[in-house]
């Protein structure tokens, strides 16, 4: 076999093995998607079809671009001579034109194939199909502000192809060159002959025309990153900067023509003169001409003039972050000190996480805690898995229920059951003793195989040969086709996209997710919430504020997703009044949204605040202010709240809040904010639910400065006088909850006894109401109320017994199933939990 046909077999495998890989990989996903349902699977079809058509363009388009210009490289090569060998005679053999040809558009089209994989933003793709206008046009250019966020981004997907693409071609055709004759280095000087400059300069031309499309493109920027304070897009950006690029763009277009022009005509020295006026313009237009005319313009004069674009900066910016959203509500809050009693958070997440390891001994609280309503009180959901796992994930997860608003007499956690009766050993309740395995949770890593007898994991079945070469070629992992691990399990399935995360972003990408992930126990189950957000950053004229490693100059609530971390099912709710941005993806892909009604109502008493949009608002209120009067006066965000350090950066807790519709409650959460005088001007209450909102209360009369509520709470102790006594104990403070009650605010904050090894427990709580501060053991006694601090019914020894023993029963079945279908490790982890439930732990 000779060396062509080793180099044709060569090429031939390898297009096998990454073809057959491809479509391994689109065959998995499609799989993946279909087990999810239609909605996902409408997102899968849309990303592929889009990727396809898009590429497909982008691959014709580069792949002529190149090969017009192999072609001009071929037409300067007389002829090409190959030496080939017969026996020990070396014959040169000229290779055909035809043949020639036929191999430049194979290497156009594999390089433009190549080019075109670089553009991958689908979304942006199908946004400029399907994309709805907003209405409004932005002021100076009079495009509509759909313009911006659905066009704009794909224009600059494209341009920056072009770049690539215009780069490829001419290192192709100089290199080209460069093995021939026509392009020397030839006694010091560069020599080449008609031909190679003709085509050179026509390449000229083409990067010409790119730097005017990237002109264009930068006089758009400046609406989102001027040069005022803070990005703003000014006078002089409008008048001055943006004109020039604009004028810049038209000049060096016709420039480029000129350049053309003088290839045709081999006119070398009028290309290099029109080539050196334009790189000379672009110094004046964009570097000189604006500072000049500012500086002529006068620095009092342009602060006048920027006095309506800051005004215009105010209104988009309250509007690219729903601060006209926002509800004034006068007059709301909590009725009394005793209903707030079991609805205001005693624990700080990283406290209570701890709190309930110290209860659960032998387990560890593995991700944040949740917050919900059980049993008419505010409760916490922490999800809990062994402390010294064996090698590998934990095959057994547990749910730890405690009650948010109150601690034992020793300071620790109250734990619960289902039904929020407490309990002293955390045992949930009847029915909820089953063997608990969390298929998809936050930060899991890799592929999960497990026999899914029940069917209720949706997940990809891979019993078949087909399905397990597909995933096998996928994973580039062939153990899964022939290990016989597969062969003894009934009905095998493969769990991919395990993290929460990564899930959330496959089936919803054009989502931004929000930083709060928290675990949620409704039904026997435990699932994972997530807030969704519809955010741009090319959206003109608002204030960029980062969330993340993002920054962003448009966001809003879009959603909630819950994922089943048990079954790794996806439901997302979209919000019932979605923004323009949000209103084009719930149209485009109808079936991935749900209504709240698909949700159990336990869930649905569930869902959190969108903290990180009423963060943004309030930013957003902060700086720019509000429109009419809701507002009067400015406000600003509170320097501190009060924590000590040594509680660390946790999530903030919830509160269970009243919402507008009289009688209903709904998870909450309240942020203060501060007029000039630094006094507390009001709360902005965020509310979870099935209907998310934001509310304004305003203090109901002078409020008292906010360094004058933290150092009052700071200096009432502890309740008890020996509760900060004996060596290593030292008291910690909790945030400040600013919570509107009666006709006022009140502003409790939480104390903690540490001990040694930084263990904490509850130690009273501190609470300032009206001009009155002291110190309670709990939330309602310190508010003023009447209720008692052991507020939540305690399960008698016959329920506690009843339970206990269901449990056992619900164990026991569990291990009897696990070893009619053989699986050892289902059987084991029964086992194991069966020996903690009659007080036999691991030894």
């Amino acid at each position: 076999m000779n060396a062509r046909r080793l180099l044709a077999l060569a090429a031939l495998v390898a297009a096998i093995l990454f073809g057959g890989r491809l479509v391994a990989s689109v065959y998995v996903d499609y799989r993946w998607f279909a087990a999810l349902g239609d909605g996902p699977l409408s997102v899968w079809r849309a990303r592929v079809t889009d990727l396809a058509a898009l590429r497909l363009v982008l691959t014709l388009a580069g792949s002529a671009f190149l090969f017009a210009n192999l072609y001009g490289v071929s037409t300067s090569v007389e002829s090409l001579e190959m030496p080939r060998r017969l026996g020990d005679l070396e014959i040169r053999e000229k290779v055909p034109g035809r043949q020639l040809l036929w191999f430049a558009g194979a290497v156009a089209l594999v390089a433009g194939l190549g080019l075109s994989l670089f553009v991958d933003d689908w979304m942006a793709f199908d946004m400029v199909q399907f994309g709805r206008a907003f209405g409004v046009p932005e002021p100076y250019t009079g495009a509509d502000l759909a313009f911006f966020v659905h066009w704009l981004p794909f224009e600059n997907a494209l341009y920056l192809w072009g770049v690539w693409l215009l780069l490829a071609a001419a290192a192709i055709v100089v290199l080209l060159y460069a093995l021939t004759a026509d392009l020397r280095w030839d006694a010091g000087r560069l020599r080449t002959t008609r031909h190679v400059r003709r085509h050179l300069t026509v390449l000229a031309a083409c990067l010409l025309l790119v730097l005017a499309w990237g002109h264009r493109l930068d006089a758009y920027a400046l609406l989102s990153a001027g040069s005022g304070q803070n990005d703003a897009f000014v006078y002089v950006d409008h008048r001055i900067a943006m004109r020039s690029r604009f004028v810049l763009a038209a000049l060096t277009a016709i420039g480029a023509l000129l350049v053309l022009h003088a290839a045709w005509q081999g006119q070398g020295r009028l290309t290099l003169w029109v080539i050196t006026a334009v790189l000379g313009l672009t110094v004046v237009l964009r570097g000189i001409v604006p500072v000049v005319g500012a500086r002529l313009v006068g620095g009092a004069e342009i602060a006048r003039r920027d006095v309506p674009y800051l005004r215009n900066r105010a209104v988009v910016t309250q509007t690219a972050y729903g601060v006209n959203r926002i509800q004034r509500a006068t007059g709301y809050g909590l009725a009394s000190a005793d209903s707030a009693g079991l609805a205001i958070p005693l624990w700080d997440p990283a406290v209570l996480a701890r709190g309930i390891e110290r209860a659960r001994r032998g387990e560890m609280v593995s991700d944040d805690i949740g917050w919900q309503p059980i049993g008419g009180h505010l409760a916490a959901v922490a999800v809990t898995r062994p402390a010294a796992p064996p090698d590998g994930e934990p095959l057994s997860w547990d749910v730890a229920l405690a009650s948010a608003s109150l601690a034992d007499a020793a300071g620790d956690p109250i734990l619960l059951d289902s039904l929020g009766r407490a309990t002293p050993n955390g045992v949930l309740g009847e029915g909820s003793g089953r063997e608990r395995r969390l298929v998809v949770r936050p930060q899991a890593t890799g592929h999960l195989i497990i026999n899914d007898t029940t069917g209720r994991v949706l997940a990809d079945p891979i019993a078949s040969f087909g399905a397990r070469l597909a995933h096998a070629w996928d994973e580039r992992d062939f153990r899964l086709l022939f290990t016989d691990a597969l062969d003894r399990l009934e009905s095998p399935v493969i769990v991919r996209h395990r993290d929460v995360r990564e899930r959330l972003t496959e089936i919803a990408p054009f989502f931004s997710q929000g930083h709060a992930l928290t675990p949620a126990f409704a039904r026997d189950t435990v699932y994972w919430l997530c807030h969704l957000y519809a955010a741009s950053p090319s959206f003109p004229l608002s204030q960029r504020y980062a969330v993340g490693r993002a920054a962003w100059s448009y966001f809003q609530h879009a959603a909630i997703a819950v994922v089943n971390g048990e079954s790794g099912a996806v439901t997302i709710v979209a919000d019932p009044s979605p923004d323009r941005l949000t209103e084009t993806w719930v149209r485009r892909f109808p079936l991935l949204f749900s209504a709240p009604s698909a949700l159990p109502p336990s869930l649905v008493a569930a869902l959190p605040p969108p903290t990180d949009g009423v963060l943004l608002q309030a930013s957003a209120m902060s700086q720019y202010g509000t429109r009419g009067d809701m507002i009067p006066t400015p406000v600003h965000l509170p320097g501190g709240d009060g924590v000590d350090s040594t509680l660390g950066l946790a999530p903030r807790a919830l509160a269970l809040l009243p919402t507008t519709t009289a009688g209903e409650r709904a998870l909450g959460w309240t942020l203060p904010l501060l007029d000039a005088g630094d006094r507390v001007s009001g709360v902005l209450v965020a509310l979870g639910g099935p209907s998310p909102a934001t509310l304004w209360v305003p203090n109901g009369r002078a409020g008292p400065r906010w360094g004058e509520v933290v150092e009052r709470l700071r200096a009432v102790g502890p309740p008890t006088a020996d509760a900060s006594e004996g060596a290593g104990r030292d008291v910690a403070r909790a945030r400040i909850r600013a919570l509107p009650i009666g006709d006022g605010l009140a502003y409790v904050q939480p104390l903690y006894v540490v001990h040694g090894g930084g263990q904490a427990a509850a130690a009273g709580v501190a609470a300032l109401v009206r001009d009155t501060a002291r110190a309670a053991p709990s939330i309602g006694e310190a508010l003023g109320g009447d209720a008692p601090r052991a507020a939540i019914a305690p399960t008698t020894p016959r329920a506690a017994a009843a339970t206990s023993a269901e449990r056992v029963r619900t164990l026991y079945d569990a291990m009897r199933a696990a070893l009619r279908r053989g699986d050892w490790a289902a059987f084991g982890a029964a086992f194991d939990s069966l020996g903690a439930a009659l007080g036999r732990p691991l030894r």
